[in-house]
């Protein structure tokens, strides 16, 4: 654990890992010090400084062990994505004039993208799980186009790392934690 600042005259953060297995990845907390600072000021301020900061400051500490507590958090979040995609500029896969000539005989664009985040964390452990599905539509004669389905279902902010790489696999952010 860490509790400090990271940037100059930036807000006091206390921050904690936890290790999974042989420190492959952790977990990763971080919480306003002071109960009258906001996370989302503290969220701005990591975006600012650049995150990864925050994760070899605390990783610096990891030496100092501590107790700690928990809520049970358990988050799903099940939203189509098309008007995001479409709102970045992804206009011509969902357009019937454009959509993926070519590819198949008739006419094939896309009719929906779908986008799932699953996290829980209890007293057992962390799962957490993504997928992006995307729907198919065809316009054609014959036989309907059946795409092939790939399912892969397997105030504080945390986050999933993969600590060899630093790659950031999960955040999220609890604005509302309730203990049993």
């Amino acid at each position: 654990f860490y509790n400090g600042q990271v940037g100059q005259d930036g807000m006091d953060i206390r921050m904690l890992a936890v290790p999974f297995g042989r420190r492959a990845a952790s977990i990763y907390f971080f919480m306003p010090l002071d109960s009258d600072d906001s996370v989302d000021a503290m969220i701005s301020e990591m975006a600012e400084n650049g995150i990864g900061k925050y994760f070899d400051r605390v990783n610096d500490s990891y030496g100092d062990y501590s107790v700690f507590k928990l809520p049970r958090v358990r988050f799903k979040y099940d939203e189509s994505v098309h008007d995001d995609f479409s709102a970045m500029g992804l206009r011509k896969p969902f357009d019937w004039n454009y959509g993926f000539d070519g590819i198949v005989s008739d006419k094939l664009i896309i009719g929906d993208i779908l986008h799932n985040t699953y996290f829980s964390m209890d007293e057992k452990g962390v799962e957490a799980s993504a997928v992006t599905k995307v729907d198919f539509e065809c316009l054609g004669e014959g036989e309907e186009f059946e795409p092939t389905v790939f399912r892969f279902d397997r105030p504080f902010v945390f986050a999933v790392r993969d600590d060899r790489t630093g790659t950031l696999l999960f955040i999220g952010k609890v604005e509302e934690p309730e203990f049993d």
